[in-house]
């Protein structure tokens, strides 16, 4: 097999060897770096001793769905991976898991007993997966999930700042020295390798969560400048309910300054327009959902 068919298997998620390690030799050109030996991502975790710090707990969550739309498609798989954790040694040890497939019912029983004493939920996509999660699940697994915070291993880490070209799952693995197939619970385990091997990943995951966001309402953006707002990942809202006709986006309160700054320079083009904009502050319960419409109600 080439070395270019080796790259596509690890990042395209095609049939992997069963092998716990492969090689992949790479041109002649690079004669001092020519192998590189990737690890299975590992689906066991040595327990550490907490000494006697406050432990925490965290649920790493992936779904499969039948669409892209919360509103109307359906959960048709689900694997979750609970750990413990204290802010001063950081992962201790794996709590549980739970995986089920297409065709087989979900037991939401035992899915609701991992996010008993839950402190975080984490999905790499977390703008989807919460969504799913809060409108196609059982009313008492979606009152549960509407209290927790949410991180996104995808947003709430700087991977560009990192190095890494791509923010997917098995992208990042590969550049950590890991290969896996991604079918249901191997997916949360990857995530997790994600937290346990990138230098510093949980903690940045933490710290983002920590941090206050609001919700800034961009008004009267001129037509020509509103492709501006869509680089910067502003979504438009066509002012259903109570949410204004805007072009709106979440961001950390000590970037609120810096935002205003960038408004008022390159879609307004006068100083102090943005100060009169509206903001709202985005309870923690509310990050990645669609819920934060009702912060105008």
């Amino acid at each position: 097999m080439s070395f270019a068919q080796k790259i596509w298997q690890m990042v395209t998620g095609a049939p992997l060897e069963k092998s716990e390690t492969v090689v992949l030799e790479q041109p002649t050109a690079l004669p001092d770096h020519n192998t590189k030996t990737l690890q299975r991502v590992p689906e066991c975790y040595e327990k550490r001793d907490a000494a006697d710090h406050r432990l925490f707990s965290a649920v790493i969550i992936d779904i499969k769905t039948s669409g892209s739309d919360p509103k109307q498609d359906n959960i048709i798989e689900i694997a979750a991976l609970k750990y413990s954790f204290t802010n001063e040694e950081g992962i201790i040890e794996v709590l549980g898991t739970y995986e089920t497939f297409e065709g087989s019912p979900i037991n939401w029983e035992q899915v609701s007993n991992l996010l008993e004493d839950c402190n975080l939920v984490i999905c790499h996509n977390s703008r989807l997966h919460r969504n799913f999660l809060e409108l196609q699940t059982p009313i008492f697994v979606q009152d549960m999930i509407k209290k927790l915070p949410f991180a996104c291993t995808m947003l709430d880490i700087d991977w560009a700042v990192r190095g890494n070209e791509s923010p997917r799952v098995k992208y990042i693995n590969f550049e950590l020295g890991y290969f896996y197939q991604a079918l249901g619970l191997t997916e949360c385990w990857a995530i997790f390798n994600i937290l346990v091997n990138a230098p510093h990943a949980f903690d940045e995951l933490k710290e983002n969560v920590r941090k206050a966001k609001l919700l800034v309402c961009a008004v009267n953006v001129p037509l020509e400048r509103t492709d501006i707002l869509k680089k910067r990942q502003y979504t438009w809202s066509s002012g259903h309910g109570k949410f204004p006709k805007c072009w709106w986006k979440i961001l950390n309160k000590e970037s609120l300054e810096a935002e205003f700054q960038f408004l008022d320079d390159t879609v307004y083009g006068q100083k102090g327009s943005a100060n009169n904009l509206s903001y709202m502050v985005v309870p923690h319960s509310m990050r990645y959902s669609f819920r934060v419409a009702h912060l105008f109600d």
